[in-house]
């Protein structure tokens, strides 16, 4: 019994790590998922390099970029950071 006394701290240090750490960063992850699954065009994005644009296409891995009326770019799709036109 003595043997598991001693695991008590350990086991208390583990479970505080999970809620602390481990399980907002699964929430994080699945927000991000979610937000790149629901890309859509027309949708008005922020790019984690700053670029603002409307999305005019979206492949795979990739979405293409309407930044001003004449330029189109093509940014990876997890470059994306957020989508500016949702309320």
């Amino acid at each position: 019994m003595e043997q598991f006394v001693g695991l008590l701290p350990l086991v208390f240090l583990m479970v505080f790590f999970y809620v602390i750490i481990i399980l907002p960063q699964q929430r994080q992850q699945k927000r991000r998922r979610e937000l790149l699954a629901a890309l859509k065009n027309g949708d008005q994005v922020l790019t984690a390099g700053g670029v603002l644009g409307t999305i005019t296409g979206i492949n795979d891995n990739v979405v293409n970029l309407r930044v001003n009326d004449k330029t189109e770019i093509r940014v990876v799709k997890s470059a994306v950071e957020r989508i500016l036109n949702e309320q």
